[in-house]
């Protein structure tokens, strides 16, 4: 299950384990690692994809 999705935003699945990696390289910090599934404020997203190129696990994708 995916949540917090927008069109043509990044969401996150069950996969993630909340490490942190992605809320590291995010340059608009829009990514709150403090609870699982991390959380993505879409409104701060520029959707530039880093978050999701940078997660080892692929637990960030793209929504359509």
């Amino acid at each position: 299950m995916i949540k917090n999705t927008i069109l043509n935003g990044y969401a996150v699945t069950e996969k993630c384990i909340g490490c942190g990696t992605c809320a590291d390289i995010c340059a608009n910090n829009c990514i709150d690692i403090r609870r699982l599934p991390v959380y993505i404020d879409q409104e701060k997203c520029i959707r530039c994809g880093s978050c999701a190129k940078i997660c080892s696990r692929k637990a960030i994708v793209k929504t359509k």
